[in-house]
């Protein structure tokens, strides 16, 4: 009988190694993929501007060559445009958990979100249609999540 016992644990302790290593292959696969994940687009509605894919934690908009991860505007053709959007003028801050993304303003001239302004330092909670301005109404992308 106890022969029987060894022979059974010892057939089934390799299934529940190799599963245990499965499980956290796949664990680790799944969470590299999340990192990556795009959440949500961007759409501008200006010509000068391409799409944004958001896929990071933290996504900064500005016109600094020094952003972390974000989209730099120094390049934009319109320079009244490009001249009132700060250094580093808004940030998209991703709950990865909650699955929610809000919008930081970091600006001195106002980063809006359906035509409110959201005011320096203060944060909004962004949902699938949102229209996002930056400093002009009329400077805006289509938030979709």
């Amino acid at each position: 009988m106890d022969d029987e016992k060894r022979s059974e644990n010892h057939d089934e302790m390799p299934l529940i190694e190799e599963s245990n290593e499965f499980s956290s292959s796949l664990q680790n696969d799944i969470a590299g993929e999340n990192e990556h994940e795009i959440y949500a687009i961007l759409y501008p509605m200006a010509r000068d501007l391409e799409l944004i894919e958001l896929s990071t934690a933290s996504f900064e908009l500005g016109r600094s060559v020094n952003l972390n991860e974000g989209y730099n505007f120094d390049e934009l053709r319109k320079r009244r445009i490009k001249n009132t959007i700060s250094r580093k003028h808004c940030c998209f801050k991703r709950d990865n958990i909650e699955g929610i993304t809000y919008l930081l303003d970091t600006s001195q001239s106002g980063t809006f979100v359906n035509g409110k302004l959201i005011g320096k330092d203060n944060s909004y909670r962004l949902q699938h249609g949102d229209l996002i301005s930056l400093c002009d109404e009329k400077f805006y992308g289509l938030f979709l999540s």
